[in-house]
């Protein structure tokens, strides 16, 4: 399933008719349909009855659609703040706290991190046990590794 897919299942959702979602979208009615078949052949469902009159929503294709609607205000989201971090923001410095040293320290480190280094993203991660701990080192001597031969 890719991006356009979703977007060509929403608005045929929307519409309820293959030659005005096919408009909508720019494309071909037989593009939109294609395509439609190809998703409905991945998700193993099928998301719309088919009439001379249009199409129908199946009930398993409206539980899809409310879930792909929330995945594309997710992913609307995620571009959205990734923008607004890389348009602030220099560097992300990784840290890694005990969840119970976050509650009493927390405030006051970020407030003075953003004092001392306004264009530094900090990046926390909580401490939960210790798989959490060795995931987080693991991942930062990855990023540690790539930015030394840099």
């Amino acid at each position: 399933m890719n991006t356009k897919q979703i977007d060509y299942v929403l608005e045929l959702a929307n519409t309820l008719n293959f030659s005005r979602a096919a408009e909508n979208l720019f494309i071909s009615q037989p593009s939109l349909t294609y395509q439609i078949q190809l998703l409905e052949n991945e998700v193993g469902i099928r998301l719309f009855e088919r009439s001379g009159k249009g199409a129908m929503v199946t009930p398993a294709g409206e539980m899809f659609c409310s879930h792909l609607r929330h995945i594309k205000d997710e992913l609307k989201t995620a571009i959205e703040q990734s923008r607004n971090i890389g348009s602030k923001y220099d560097e992300i410095l990784n840290v890694c706290l005990p969840m119970r040293s976050c509650v009493i320290f927390l405030p006051e480190i970020m407030k003075r991190f953003e004092e001392t280094m306004p264009t530094t993203a900090l990046n926390i991660n909580y401490i939960y046990d210790d798989s959490r701990l060795d995931s987080f080192l693991s991942v930062s001597r990855i990023l540690f590794s790539r930015a030394s031969r840099q």
